[in-house]
């Protein structure tokens, strides 16, 4: 019975120190069509598959990712330490195990107190492990 008991609180102990370690919360919302004063000009047809970065005035960073339409990519971290923020994403399976084969845009909008204060003039952005390094349009 001690050896249970020992065995409880030496598990609830390491899992409290994991949880004291872990990243905060990234905090985003997901766009579900550009802000008319978003520089959609910039956009060219070519671009679509690649990650895009859209300054929303001098509050916000829009993010464009591409990925499935089952299996969206979600912010997952954000580093503002590096010199270049560095943004994660992660496919979102939550619709099943297999993600349909189709190419779609998700856009977020992240507050740029996420990425150090101040407008950043390029992002990285890492999607399910590929990393980008783009260029903020303003």
């Amino acid at each position: 019975m001690h050896r249970l008991v020992g065995l409880v609180v030496g598990t609830v102990a390491l899992v409290g120190a994991l949880a004291g370690c872990s990243a905060p919360g990234v905090s985003y919302e997901r766009v579900t069509a550009f802000p008319t004063d978003a520089p959609i000009a910039s956009i060219a047809p070519e671009d679509m598959g690649t990650p895009l970065a859209l300054a929303h005035g001098a509050d916000a960073l829009i993010v464009v990712v591409w990925g499935s339409s089952s299996c969206r990519p979600t912010p997952t971290g954000i580093d503002a330490g590096a010199a270049v923020p560095v943004i994660t994403f992660a496919a979102d399976s939550k619709g099943g195990a297999a993600c349909t084969a189709d190419l779609t845009s998700t856009m977020y909008s992240f507050p740029v107190s996420e990425l150090g204060g101040a407008m950043p003039a390029k992002v990285v952005i890492v999607t399910d492990g590929v990393r980008s390094t783009v260029t903020v349009v303003d």
